[in-house]
């Protein structure tokens, strides 16, 4: 879960296992200080996501987009296309999406993850992120319509051909 997260927020492999790493690093050395306030899986993405922050901060004068170079490597390829054609089709749909998602800024970013792909609620992740559940919910309106907006311009592009 842990790693997936980090994949999603970093959309690189790479970067996900030393972000993965790290994380449990600081939970290593962090147990004894956990007082148990919250479940401790709740603890774990809150340093995961810390982590990633971290990462994002340190790396922020790379070139936006850096993060989707093995793209390819990272999303699943559909094993029942019945033809390369649709398989490619399909490939250029998942990138698409991965460098929107990547596109996004963090305070979008990390509860669209953590709630439509981790499956955690607003709470969870209001707490995980000492954030409000107001404004989760507000983040997680503004990245459904970027995302609208994104592929209706896509599909609207599509007719056009």
């Amino acid at each position: 879960m842990i790693y997936n997260l980090l994949f999603r927020l970093t959309g690189n492999h790479h970067t996900s296992e030393d972000l993965f790493q790290e994380t449990f690093i600081k939970v290593y050395r962090g147990l004894q200080s956990f007082k148990g306030k919250s479940h401790i899986s709740t603890w774990i993405y809150s340093i995961a996501v810390n982590v990633f922050k971290d990462h994002k901060r340190k790396n922020s004068r790379n070139l936006p987009g850096s993060s989707i170079d093995d793209i390819s490597e990272k999303l699943p390829a559909d094993t029942n296309t019945p033809n390369p054609e649709t398989q490619v089709l399909i490939e250029e749909e998942k990138n698409r999406f991965q460098a929107h998602i990547n596109s996004l800024k963090k305070s979008m970013k990390i509860p669209l993850v953590l709630h439509y792909i981790e499956g955690l609620s607003i709470s969870k992740i209001a707490e995980i992120t000492g954030r409000t559940p107001g404004s989760i919910k507000v983040s997680l309106h503004r990245a459904r319509n970027s995302l609208k907006s994104t592929w209706g311009n896509i599909e609207n592009e599509k007719k056009q051909y």
